[in-house]
């Protein structure tokens, strides 16, 4: 309790000098696993805030508190398919369907894939939204793929078309935060991370 006290004092502080309210009722407050919940419970009604399961999404990213899944990140695989909804397919050529794909598929989970190293499932499903685009197939109709998805994701300059392989686009975006760490202890999110 007396650790819900000084965070508490800590919220009432923020609120006095940034003139900004904390809404207690849009607010929830996780515990470990490894709580009793009786405690859980005591602290929750001490802080005045509803004890939750699960955080949820944050800024676009899930609030995991467990081992990453495919249903963890379904929600970028969704996003994706309903972009395609909005698009008529056989009203493109195949160069319009190649700048679509380029310019607004890849951005659905680049946000997600720079906090988080999501399952590689996900990243072949999401390349397969956009190889299936790209040729035209439909959930009615399949068109054959005339160019192999290596080929397309060569840089430009090679006879490629540019796509990002998304592992290897997940994996570089995690060795940046790993490099941080180490050349950038001064973070703020660094010294977070290396306290816990």
């Amino acid at each position: 309790m007396e650790q819900v006290i000084l965070i508490k004092d800590v919220l009432d502080s923020f609120c006095s000098n940034s003139g900004q309210k904390i809404n207690l009722n849009k607010s929830r407050v996780f515990f470990s696993r490894n709580i009793a919940e009786q405690n859980a419970l005591m602290l929750s009604q001490g802080l005045g805030i509803e004890q939750t399961n699960d955080l949820g999404i944050y800024l676009g990213a899930p609030m995991l508190h467990q081992r990453a899944s495919r249903n963890s990140y379904s929600f970028i695989l969704d996003k994706m398919r309903k972009k395609l909804t909005s698009w008529k397919t056989n009203n493109l050529s195949f160069a319009g369907r190649i700048t679509l794909a380029q310019s607004s598929l890849p951005c659905i989970p680049g946000y997600v894939m720079q906090t988080a190293n999501i399952p590689a499932s996900v990243c072949d499903e999401a390349e397969k939204i956009c190889r299936d685009f790209i040729w035209g197939s439909t959930v009615n109709q399949r068109k054959c793929h005339l160019v192999s998805w290596e080929k397309i994701c060569r840089p430009k300059e090679e006879g490629g078309l540019g796509f990002k392989n998304l592992r290897m686009l997940n994996q570089a975006y995690i060795h940046k935060l790993a490099w941080q760490m180490v050349a950038e202890p001064n973070k703020l999110w660094v010294q977070v991370m290396r306290a816990k």
